[in-house]
């Protein structure tokens, strides 16, 4: 597994995070996050997660994993952090979820030349060739969406957005589930911006947030991180930082806001 160290932050941290940095998931995320050929991630997290260290002299460090891997670690407690993800029961088994914004999740296809684009429900009695992306969440209604019977017969799971979009754009599957921010980059990389149509998922709009690990992280300093979060948030820290990143029109679907605070409990490792 490839390990891409970076310490981030270079204030003494007083042992609240204890003497080791904090192991964050680090997969292609869109302008949340992307990873170069070195295996250097930058984006709109790597640079949250940078102020995030000023604030509360923790340090982190990245792995990069495949997203469906980075979640698994998670459970196995081999991470302590993952900076961007949807809110799912069967994540929040393995780690506590601190919501910063809601995303509104998208079915994205290739526009039509001859015809208008189809409403969500004509697309689905098509029985449209659909892919979906393994190891993403993207809410409580695309889980139900990905379970239409409708969808059953030609389904094909995918392991990242990079395969979704090149199967769409090679006429291998006529549509895909997400959200804008996460196919913005492949889509502008391909020239196919122009070609594409997003049709909103009903009652869609997601919680996106971090996790911290409960197996590795005590809710001290899950506390800590989660007060500076929502300070970042209602400074327009956080928003800011999201807007250096994210394409204006990608903005108009998210809301920021802040996390509550945790329950006192003892040390949980």
């Amino acid at each position: 597994m490839p390990i891409w160290l970076m310490l981030l932050g270079c204030q003494a941290w007083a042992g609240l995070c204890g003497d080791r940095p904090l192991v964050v998931g680090a997969f292609n995320l869109g302008p949340g996050m992307q990873i170069s050929q070195t295996g250097e991630p930058s984006g709109a997290v790597p640079d949250f997660l940078t102020e995030l260290s000023r604030r509360t002299g923790c340090r982190f460090s990245y792995a990069v994993v495949p997203a469906a891997r980075a979640y698994l670690m998670l459970r196995q407690g081999q991470l302590d952090v993952i900076g961007a993800g949807t809110r799912s029961p069967e994540r929040e088994i393995a780690g506590q979820f601190l919501r910063y914004a809601r995303n509104q999740t998208i079915v994205l296809i290739k526009t039509p030349q001859s015809s208008q684009p189809p409403t969500l429900a004509a697309l689905l009695d098509s029985q449209p060739r659909f892919s979906l992306l393994r190891g993403y969440d993207f809410g409580p209604e695309a889980r139900r969406l990905a379970l239409d019977p409708r969808l059953a017969a030609r389904l094909e799971w995918v392991v990242d957005p990079e395969t979704a979009v090149r199967k769409l754009k090679a006429g291998h599957t006529d549509a895909t589930m997400g959200t804008a921010d996460v196919f913005y980059p492949l889509l502008k990389q391909q020239d196919m911006l122009d070609e594409v149509t997003l049709l909103a998922v009903p009652g869609g709009a997601q919680e996106v947030g971090m996790y911290l690990s409960r197996q590795r992280l005590d809710t001290e300093v899950r506390n800590t991180l989660a007060e500076a979060l929502a300070g970042m948030v209602a400074d327009s820290t956080l928003p800011t930082i999201a807007a250096r990143h994210y394409p204006e029109w990608l903005l108009r679907g998210l809301q920021f806001d802040a996390p509550p605070r945790l329950a006192p409990s003892k040390r949980s490792r």
